[in-house]
């Protein structure tokens, strides 16, 4: 044997035996491996339907569907910060899930485009915010009506006569025991929508609870404080179209429906505002309030013993 053929019987084999290990190790060229990688859970969970645009006849389950609240959401290969956005999600669109993770101060959802698995924030648990709402968010919550079996008073205003009415009866038949007039908020058309927009909710609601000492007016006989009456604005109506319109974000309106569920005060702190009272006032010429009802110092006087918290109040335009 010569020294040449020497040198390739020794050489090929080591070729192949590299070759081998390389292929056992599933190492190549251009791979990147992320270290907080989670490894994949498709093996034991079923994949996820592709995302689609809003189904308008309602054909996947809502409850599984979720929303993109920002303009732009990235999508990533595993649930993690560090892995790299491949791809990105725009505002509106829905997506699919079956299953959630927490890392990096995220929750994560993973989702499935063109027959693979990648995942998406649903929100940041540091900052608390969402970039995921769910689908059943956007249809419109049941209406609150007065109950059938109800007996008892309760307060209907109506705005374009600017007149309070205490009635008394049931949902079937009321009888009015006082009517009064009333001034509103400074722009008294249509409901209120937002804070600051001057305006005077119109919905159902009930009394939260009585300030015995107002700081609007003043008792007509003694001088001292008059009560004013807290409405439950926002309800679920004011605070879905506030969703829907964009001046509430989907973790404000769950805090309001949330709230309104364990008959609690709605939140007074969202964009939508509140604080809405029924009070006095010694103006009686002019709408001059940010969104209350003001009633004169006689009037809020008379009514204030029919009123205690729960009693309901109806505001038609």
């Amino acid at each position: 044997m010569t020294s040449t053929s020497w040198r390739r019987t020794r050489v090929w084999p080591s070729i192949l035996i590299l070759g081998l290990a390389l292929a056992g190790c599933r190492w190549w060229p251009g791979e990147s491996v992320t270290p907080d990688a989670a490894p994949s859970a498709a093996a034991s969970s079923p994949r996820a339907p592709a995302f689609s645009v809003p189904d308008p006849n309602g054909a996947q389950p809502a409850s599984d569907q979720w929303v993109v609240a920002p303009a732009r959401l990235n999508v990533r290969q595993h649930p993690s910060l560090n892995a790299p956005a491949r791809l990105f999600l725009s505002k509106g669109e829905v997506v699919t899930s079956d299953l959630s993770q927490i890392n990096d101060h995220h929750v994560w959802r993973r989702i499935q485009l063109d027959h693979a698995d990648y995942w998406v924030a649903e929100r940041n648990m540091t900052d608390d915010a969402v970039y995921l709402y769910p689908r059943a968010l956007l249809d419109e919550p049941p209406q609150v009506a007065i109950p059938a079996h109800f007996q008892g008073t309760i307060i209907r205003i109506f705005k374009s006569e600017r007149l309070l009415q205490l009635l008394t009866g049931t949902p079937e038949e009321w009888h009015p025991l006082k009517t009064m007039f009333i001034r509103l908020g400074a722009h008294p058309s249509g409901p209120k929508q937002m804070r600051g927009d001057q305006r005077t909710p119109e919905g159902l609601y009930y009394v939260t609870y009585v300030n015995a000492a107002s700081r609007f007016g003043r008792d007509p006989d003694t001088g001292g404080p008059l009560a004013s009456f807290a409405l439950s604005y926002p309800n679920s109506g004011d605070a879905w179209r506030g969703f829907r319109n964009g001046v509430i974000d989907s973790r404000a309106y769950q805090r309001v429906l949330a709230q309104l569920a364990k008959k609690e005060p709605p939140p007074q702190d969202t964009l939508l505002g509140g604080d809405i009272m029924i009070h006095g006032s010694e103006d009686q010429i002019s709408n001059w309030t940010e969104g209350c009802i003001a009633l004169s110092d006689r009037d809020i006087k008379t009514l204030a013993p029919y009123i205690t918290p729960g009693t309901w109040v109806e505001i038609r335009p």
